[in-house]
């Protein structure tokens, strides 16, 4: 590598030496010395742009194809005048060529910048004003010179200048920006020759010199300088520097200061701007200051760009890089800034890495042996494997998901709002996991007693609790001797309210622990009579207990057991949650699922009909359910909905059932998907209400009694319907009050018991819906109050406390 970066050192030195020397070739020599020099130089470009590792680009190789073969006529028509006239017009024309072909190089480098309305605008201004330069001092006075008159010249050179313009004003913005020292030379080389071309254009179209003009030299070094471009391979570095860079930033600063200084001595005088060839002396003297500040800004830059690489790489510089960082206080500002960086990661790592291992080694064990338990019989899972098998692979996703935040965005967990989980349903998976590894005829047995915390809700992380449950219970069962001869040990797992906190206890009929150690085993490592314990478990659960605003505490008498106390402060439970299902007396309760043991579950918490329990259906398939709704639409619109939602039927669930058949806000979904996000949203869009499955026996139930003497109250302008009422009360044995007009009715209200049933038909045609009589009676201080209608009961959901159903007399039976 150090070879080639000589040998292209020594080439580049060779064209610095190439450049100075034709300074010193007496004026009688340019001729024959200058132009044979340019092509070959031209040569020499097209060699470069057709070589192994060049850009293929078809644009750049026409346009050094061109600019060759236009050298070469140049060179012909100043040295034999006698062919000139038949080859002039050839030249001008492959010049055109070139121009053209730069052009579209030049065009495909801007647009694939993604250029902005910014860049496409200083593209606009700076084509602009070369456009007006060319065109004032060169194109201009050629065509009122009367040279060259035929049609194809003024065409071509009017083309001409116009994309020489375009050329002069891309290869500057580009110029300014690219990060590419391939770009760089070659692009000072193309404006340098742009400009040489003003003053060779006035002295061939309008002087009709046949010397060549000093200005000659800006064309050559215009070649040498897209030759010294060639010789670097980072073409494909595409990045342009921003506006706002130091790259643009420091160019620009010492190229406007620089031509401020000769606009000064313009206006002064000092200056001359009377002809093409005044006027590119003096862009030549405001590129030469130009090429010295871009430049300069460009190695600036790239020192910078240098050490942020090295930065991202999080590498200390290497003897390479030095080499690259042309400035010292650049190289000592890396050095520290490495140094700096290095210490701080490695101090970040040391403190991380340990935590982190030990917590992914202690947690990943428990879900892992659950997953190996139920993996050989996953096919045809019951409802309860599903469950276990789901849990498990949920908890194991909650614990790498806590890890990344952890690690990646440090404290991003702080900022998010909690929200509130069942507590119960939270510890329920994390037993049924304990219980399936503890199989063995000696295993002890795990108790878990919920009966006081339906209800109970916390907004702790739900991985980090279950973390702290699966560590405890680990505890406990290796507290537990073991062994041939051992006693069955028991585990015991309780959960309560009291006030404002929840109290989570976990018991065991272990070994117990001295009183002397108790205070000990909170902190971090600490562990007692437990062979390869990490001494994690305690010391989590306290920092997770505390960070929640709760805390924790341990008892234990040794030959007795240990009891470990964790509390957590209760949160408002959400809007899904059941807190008691409330049936009304004569009511119809609908159960679809297709697991046999909750039909069975719901038959032994609901009393008989006979008992003056609610009318029980049990569906299995959705397709009966269905067929039932359809067949049974007075009752189906006052009956109470338990739904499951993973049906045999693939293409219906329980949340489909309730949308088709716009029964969501007479069900309740009963499944152990109940903390889906996308789940929960599709209850809330159609008014539904959740029961955890696993929590089906300690939901409360509220079975209205039919209060004696309560009186049943019909208002109804359909003779018809009061015909069919009045039969159907007296068959059922039922006190039932007819009105057929509202005014009669609200004469009565003050007079009629506040245990009273109403049924109101919805249209009455007396100017008022029965929807706004119902809501009369209730002001009156009435509260069990129906509507009688055929229109579906998303029609009055803005009525939430007013109770739908048909026009059949609720104590018809079919």
């Amino acid at each position: 590598m150090r070879t080639k970066i000589n040998a292209a050192g020594l080439f580049r030195a060779g064209l610095l030496t190439a450049g100075l020397a034709v300074i010193l070739i007496p004026r009688a020599l340019w001729n024959s010395i200058i132009l044979p020099s340019e092509i070959a130089a031209d040569a020499l470009i097209v060699f470069l742009a057709f070589r192994r590792g060049a850009p293929k680009s078809a644009y750049w190789r026409a346009a050094a194809l061109a600019l060759l073969a236009g050298d070469t006529l140049y060179f012909v028509n100043h040295n034999f005048p006698a062919i000139a006239e038949h080859t002039f017009a050839l030249s001008e024309f492959i010049f055109t060529v070139f121009i053209s072909f730069a052009a579209l190089q030049l065009w495909t480098l801007f647009r694939a910048g993604k250029p902005a309305w910014k860049d496409k605008a200083y593209f606009a201004v700076f084509a602009a004003a070369a456009a007006a330069l060319s065109c004032k001092f060169v194109l201009f006075p050629y065509l009122y010179s009367g040279n060259y008159h035929a049609l194809f010249y003024r065409l071509n050179s009017t083309y001409f200048r116009m994309t020489e313009a375009c050329v002069l004003a891309l290869a500057i913005l580009m110029s300014v920006r690219t990060y590419s020292a391939y770009w760089l030379s070659l692009l000072h080389g193309l404006v340098l020759i742009s400009i040489a071309s003003l003053a060779l254009g006035y002295n061939d179209g309008v002087l009709l010199g046949m010397e060549v003009p000093f200005h000659e030299y800006g064309w050559f070094w215009g070649l040498l300088l897209i030759i010294n471009g060639q010789t670097f391979s980072d073409h494909g570095e595409k990045d342009l520097a921003s506006w706002s860079s130091i790259r643009v930033q420091l160019g620009w600063l010492i190229f406007v200061f620089n031509l401020t200084l000769l606009i000064i001595l313009y206006a002064l005088g000092i200056i001359l701007l009377k002809s093409a060839f005044q006027l590119t002396s003096l862009l030549f003297i405001v590129y030469g200051l130009w090429l010295i500040s871009n430049t300069v800004a460009f190695y600036i830059s790239g020192n910078l760009r240098e050490i942020l690489a090295l930065l991202e790489r999080r590498s200390a510089l290497p003897e390479s890089a030095n080499e690259k960082l042309h400035f010292s206080e650049l190289r000592s500002f890396a050095d520290r800034l490495h140094t700096a960086y290095a210490t701080i990661e490695s101090q970040s790592k040391l403190a991380a890495i340990g935590e982190i291992s030990a917590q992914v080694a202690h947690d990943i064990r428990s879900p892992l042996a659950a997953l190996d338990s139920v993996s050989g019989d996953i096919k045809g899972l019951p409802e309860e494997k599903k469950v276990i098998l789901r849990s498990a692979m949920s908890r194991i996703r909650d614990i790498a998901n806590s890890l990344v935040e952890r690690t990646q965005r440090p404290g991003a967990a702080a900022g998010e709002k909690p929200v509130p989980r069942l507590i119960s349903a939270l510890i329920d998976p994390v037993i049924t996991e304990k219980r399936l590894q503890l199989r063995a005829d000696n295993a002890p047995v795990i108790e878990f007693d919920v009966s006081g915390s339906y209800g109970l809700f916390t907004a702790a992380d739900p991985a980090g609790l279950k973390r702290v449950i699966s560590n405890l219970l680990n505890n406990a069962v290796e507290a537990i001797p073991a062994g041939p001869g051992a006693a069955r040990g028991s585990i015991g797992v309780r959960v309560a309210g009291d006030e404002g906190m929840i109290i989570l206890r976990v018991t065991d009929s272990g070994k117990g622990i001295p009183a002397e150690l108790l205070p000990k085993l909170f902190s971090r490592g600490e562990t007692h009579d437990k062979a390869g314990g990490s001494g994690l478990g305690l010391y989590h659960a306290k920092k997770f207990a505390e960070a929640c605003g709760g805390t924790a505490a341990i008892s234990s008498r040794p030959g007795e057991g240990t009891s470990v106390t964790i509390s957590l402060p209760k949160a408002a439970a959400p809007a899904w949650f059941v807190p008691a299902i409330e049936i009304r007396a004569g009511a119809t309760v609908a159960v679809l699922d297709d697991d046999e043991s909750i039909h069975r579950l719901w038959q032994s918490r609901l009393p008989a009909q006979s008992g003056g329990g609610p009318r029980r259906l049990d569906f299995y398939t959705a397709a009966e359910f269905g067929a039932w709704l359809e067949s049974s639409p007075a009752e189906g619109r006052s009956a109470l909905y338990l739904l499951d939602y993973e049906l045999g039927d693939k293409e219906e669930t329980g949340l489909s059932l309730a949308g088709k058949f716009g029964i969501g806000r007479h069900s309740i979904l009963v499944t152990s998907r109940h903390e889906e996000k996308e789940i929960l949203a599709a209850c809330d869009s159609l008014g539904m209400r959740v029961i955890p499955k696993n929590l089906c026996a300690l939901v409360p139930l509220l079975l209205e009694e039919r209060r004696p003497g309560a009186q049943a109250i019909l208002a109804d302008d359909d003779p018809l319907v009061r015909m069919i009422w009045k039969t159907a009360a007296k068959d059922a044995g039922v006190d039932l009050r007819i009105f057929p007009g509202l005014d009669e009715l609200f004469a009565e209200l003050p007079g009629l018991a506040k245990d009273c049933v109403f049924y109101i038909d919805s249209e009455f045609g007396q100017g008022m819906k029965g929807e706004d009589a119902a809501a009369k009676v209730r002001d009156a201080g009435f509260r069990e109050i129906w509507l009688e209608t055929g229109h579906p009961p998303e029609k009055f959901s803005g009525s939430p406390w007013l109770k739908i159903r048909g026009k059949e007399p609720p104590w018809m039976r079919e």
